[in-house]
């Protein structure tokens, strides 16, 4: 599926609320309260060097005044800027489509498929099920959120350049930076797979 297709498939979701066959995990949530996080105004114009990942990511976490060890519920801060997500069945499984982003009605929406990918390290992580879902889960919303500054702040947004690898190379590093401590907390001790997600939300293995 390319990125055109990607943005009329979200476009019927967010507009009509239109089942397009796959079947729907969970009801689309969107935030009713006053926005709270607001994030940095930057936007690429060109393709952006891989650093610039964690320098965005940092501004962020700031934003939220959060410090460099803090998890973040990435869940709860896409839905306080007051967009939609969806958990929905794409082609993960099988190695296709993990994940959507396209502009919405209420700014964006993200449509996430949370199951593993046959790719995925889930053996050598030794977590359930339910757990490394909630995982990749979050891996896949950080990493769409980093496609939002592609896009401009118009409503709806309009994206700024053309779709690339070096965009998803970017956005991956991007979640990586965001969901994954940049320097160990003060009483750190080397956690197990199961511990790293359910305080972080992620694992590094999944990057």
């Amino acid at each position: 599926m390319n990125r055109a297709s990607v943005e009329q498939f979200c476009h019927a979701l967010a507009c009509y609320g239109h089942s397009t066959g796959a079947p729907s995990l969970a009801r689309s949530k969107q935030a009713n309260t006053v926005i709270a996080v607001e994030l940095p105004s930057t936007r690429f114009l060109a393709p952006p060097a891989l650093e610039q990942a964690s320098r965005l990511a940092v501004r962020v976490r700031e934003s939220m005044g959060m410090g460099a060890s803090d998890p973040v519920d990435i869940e709860a801060m896409v839905l306080e800027l007051g967009w939609q997500v969806q958990k929905r069945h794409l082609d993960a499984d099988w190695g296709g489509v993990q994940a959507l982003m396209a502009p919405a009605a209420s700014g964006f929406l993200f449509v996430v498929d949370p199951r593993p990918s046959p790719s995925c390290p889930s053996r050598s992580l030794n977590v359930d099920a339910e757990v490394l879902e909630r995982a990749l889960f979050c891996r896949r919303l950080a990493h769409e959120l980093g496609h939002v500054f592609f896009y401009d702040t118009g409503r709806p947004a309009r994206r700024l350049l053309r779709h690339s690898e070096a965009e998803e190379k970017y956005c991956d590093a991007f979640a990586a930076a965001l969901l994954l401590p940049s320097q160990e907390p003060d009483s750190w001790v080397a956690p197990s797979a199961a511990e790293w997600i359910s305080h972080w939300g992620t694992h590094p293995a999944l990057f």
